[in-house]
């Protein structure tokens, strides 16, 4: 009786030891997989699909440190998925979550345009992009 109570108490171990080894491992998966946003600086076409490179504005770190914009390339493939971010219903910011974008083509990417890229973990080739629109030019003082 305690021989079995010992053996189901060692299994219930090894249990949860694989279930907190894996969730590491789930959350390392989750966090890849978050969309980068910034303005497209280049575009380039070539047989497979092309390449973009995108300008990433840091967020600011310090009030007394200004932010550091750094250029990133993604490969565009014939797999990735390339849309137009769904429109905001009149009146509002924003559109509802979980709206459907419009689907898009590569050669509706250009110069200036204000995207999402998401990549696939530890590459540059994009999964998707989402174009959210022509980017904001600042104002001069």
């Amino acid at each position: 009786m305690r021989l079995s109570r010992l053996f189901v108490a060692a299994g219930l171990v090894l249990v949860f030891a694989a279930a907190a080894s894996a969730a590491p491992q789930a959350k390392a998966q989750k966090k890849a997989a978050k969309p980068v946003q910034g303005v497209i600086e280049s575009v380039e076409k070539d047989k497979a699909g092309g390449t973009i490179t995108v300008k990433i504005q840091q967020k600011k770190a310090a009030a007394a440190a200004p932010a550091q914009a750094t250029e990133k390339k993604f490969q565009i493939t014939e797999a990735t998925k390339i849309e137009k971010a769904a429109a905001a219903p009149e009146g509002q910011k924003k559109a509802p979550k979980g709206t459907a974008g419009t689907p898009a083509t590569f050669s509706d990417l250009s110069k200036g345009l204000q995207v999402a890229v998401t990549a696939k973990a530890g590459s540059d080739v994009a999964e998707k992009v989402t174009i959210l629109g022509q980017a904001k030019k600042k104002k001069i003082k």
